[in-house]
């Protein structure tokens, strides 16, 4: 039995689609810890995971809305394990675990005294 015309087209698409398609490696060594500063790092991480309508904003405590806010809630003792979904500590935030390089990026802001 002859291949119809048809038929190789749709194999040469199915080929060109199966190689075509590759998962997105992140690098981990794109995540630049160095230099970590609430404003340029830390902001965006926390005003699109954590300062959001039923979390900590509008009277939920501690409120995670400012510099100054953001820098004592993440000094707590809690802090970190809960980013990190630590076993005993409640998971923030609770929809998913953060991506590794955002916690990556809090962590060391944090170890860097948590600069502006």
């Amino acid at each position: 039995m002859k291949p119809s015309l048809y038929s190789l087209l749709l194999m040469s698409g199915l080929v060109i689609v199966i190689f075509s398609c590759t998962q997105d490696m992140i690098d981990p060594s794109a995540c630049n810890t160095s230099e970590v500063t609430y404003t340029d790092d830390v902001a965006s991480i926390i005003n699109g995971s954590c300062a959001v309508p039923g979390c900590h904003v509008g009277g939920q405590s501690p409120l995670l809305t400012d510099f100054a806010s953001t820098a004592v809630g993440a000094t707590g003792p809690e802090f970190l394990p809960r980013i990190n979904h630590e076993e005993g500590f409640s998971a923030m935030p609770p929809a998913g675990m953060l991506e590794q390089c955002e916690i990556d990026i809090i962590t060391a802001w944090i170890a860097a005294g948590t600069p502006e």
